[in-house]
Parts: structure tokens; C-alpha cells; sequence
């Protein structure tokens, strides 16, 4: 599972009175994680300069799915995942409410 911090281990993220699931992904699929909170911030700041009026949460879901697929390949630059990839997983795994 990826979450804010990405890894092997299944690691979660919090937020006050409350966990944000992590996407699922399998232990087989995970290849690399150098990279993974840097492309997790990265896509939080990018999606937030892409829309300001979205939700917290939304911004949270779509850096939770680059870091996601980052994890999938070797690499810190090589693993940067597309915008179409991304957009596609963050909505396949959206935050329940909260």
C-alpha cells in the first residue's frame, strides 16, 4: 500500500481523528521507492497549481497515485508517472469521505 510515504511495508497516513487508506499495491509490483516522496509532493503541488478550488482531499488522492505507480519502477526520475496514469489511478481509488 502507498500513502503519503511509499515502500514495501504498508505504511499509512494520518490525519486528525482519522487514517487515509492506502492504495494497494502488490508486493511483487513494488520495484523501487527512491523517489516516491519527492513525487509525492510534487503531484500535491501540481495538482493544487492545476485547480486551487479542489478540495484538499482531491489533491491528497492524486499525489497518493503518482507515489503509487512511482514504486513500480526503478529509479527517481524514470519513475515519474504520467499525468494520464495518475488522473486515471486517483480516480479508480478516490479518499472515502471524511
Amino acid at each position: 500500500r502507498c500513502g503519503r510515504r511509499c515502500g514495501g511495508d504498508n505504511r499509512r497516513t494520518k490525519r486528525p481523528r482519522s487514517t487515509l487508506p492506502a492504495i494497494a499495491v502488490p508486493k511483487e509490483k513494488v520495484v523501487d521507492s527512491t523517489g516516491a516522496g519527492d513525487i509525492f509532493h510534487g503531484a500535491y503541488v501540481y495538482s493544487y497549481l492545476r485547480d486551487a478550488t479542489r478540495p484538499w482531499a482531491e489533491h491528497f488522492a492524486f499525489a497518493r497515485a503518482a507515489s503509487a505507480l512511482s514504486v513500480q519502477k526503478l529509479g527517481a526520475e524514470g519513475s515519474i508517472p504520467s499525468l494520464a496514469d495518475t488522473d486515471t489511478l486517483a480516480r479508480a481509488h478516490p479518499l472515502p469521505p471524511a
